[in-house]
C-alpha cells in the first residue's frame, strides 16, 4: 500500500459511498487465528464480499454510510496503564497487544480505523489530552518492537473527529447487537476514532500483526475503565469506503484486559 496522507474524509468523499443490500453468509477471515499454509488460498473477508467483481464495478455515486459491522472476536488485548500522577493530572497509556488478521488481497484504498473508548467529561467534551501525535503502531515484541511499515510508510493513526461525528453514531446502539458498537452511556467513556488511509500493498505478507499505544493525560479524578464492563473494548475497522454501504466494514474486537498487578 502507498499511504495517502492527503486523502481524508470530507463530505464530498463520503458521497462516493453507496447503498447495496447486504449479502448474507460472508465469512469472518479468522482475525485471531494464525493462517495455515495449506489453506493460504482461503478467501479473505473482502474477497468474499466483492466476489468476481471489482471495487470500482460495485461503487455507486449514491451517498450512504454503513450502519453495521462484520465483527470478529480476537485474542488481542486492550489495556489502560497509569504512567504517572501529579496533584493536577494523571498520565495514562492505552496499549493493544497481540493483534493479528489476514492481509486482504483486494486492490483498493482502505480506511484503517482504530475505535477506542477514552474518558468523556460531564459536558460531553473530551476529558483527556493526547501526549503524542497519534496512535503509534508497531510490530514485534514489547522488548524488540519497530514501527510498522506498510507500503513504504510508517503507520500512524491520527484522531479523526469527522469519523466520530459522521460514521460512529450510525454504528452505535443496542439494537445492532453484535453488528455494531455498544452504547457507552454512563460508562464515563466515549468512542474515539483514529485512522489512516492506505492503498493495498501487494508485496505484504499473509497476515498483519501489530501492537499499538497512545499516551494521554487526564485530570486526577478520572477513573480507570472497568474491565468488568464488556462494552469497553477496542475495534480495528478495515473499511473500503468505495464499496456500497450495504457491505459492512470488517471489524476486529479487542477486549479490555484486567490491569496488571
Amino acid at each position: 500500500m502507498t499511504a495517502r496522507p492527503g486523502l481524508r474524509w470530507t463530505a464530498s468523499a463520503l458521497a462516493a459511498v453507496a447503498l447495496l443490500a447486504a449479502s448474507p453468509g460472508w465469512a469472518s477471515d479468522g482475525a485471531h487465528v494464525a493462517p495455515d499454509p495449506t489453506t493460504a488460498a482461503t478467501p479473505t473477508y473482502y474477497e468474499s464480499a466483492v466476489g468476481s467483481s471489482t471495487v470500482s464495478q460495485l461503487a455507486s455515486p449514491a451517498p450512504a454510510l454503513p450502519s453495521t459491522l462484520q465483527v470478529a472476536d480476537s485474542d488481542a488485548s486492550l489495556q489502560f496503564t497509569p504512567l504517572a500522577a501529579a496533584s493536577d493530572h494523571c498520565d495514562w497509556q492505552l496499549h493493544i497487544e497481540g493483534f493479528q488478521r489476514n492481509h486482504e488481497r483486494v486492490d483498493a484504498v482502505y480506511d484503517m480505523v482504530l475505535v477506542v473508548p477514552l474518558p468523556v467529561g460531564a459536558t460531553g467534551r473530551d476529558a483527556f489530552q493526547p501526549l503524542q501525535r497519534g496512535v503509534d503502531v508497531a510490530e514485534g515484541t514489547l522488548d524488540r518492537s519497530a514501527p510498522l511499515i506498510y507500503g513504504g510508510e510508517r503507520v500512524l493513526l491520527k484522531r479523526n473527529v469527522g469519523l466520530e461525528k459522521m460514521l460512529l453514531p450510525g454504528l452505535v446502539g443496542s439494537s445492532r447487537g453484535s453488528t455494531g458498537l455498544p452504547d457507552l452511556s454512563g460508562s464515563g467513556y466515549q468512542w474515539t476514532a483514529w485512522d489512516t488511509i492506505v492503498e493495498r500493498d501487494a508485496d505484504y505478507g499473509a497476515t498483519i500483526q501489530a501492537r499499538a499505544a497512545l499516551n494521554y493525560r487526564t485530570a486526577p479524578c478520572v477513573s480507570p475503565p472497568d474491565p468488568g464492563d464488556p462494552r469497553l473494548a477496542a475495534y480495528v475497522i478495515t473499511w473500503i469506503p468505495a464499496l456500497p454501504a450495504g457491505v459492512p466494514p470488517y471489524a476486529v474486537r479487542i477486549g479490555l484486559a484486567s490491569p496488571s498487578p
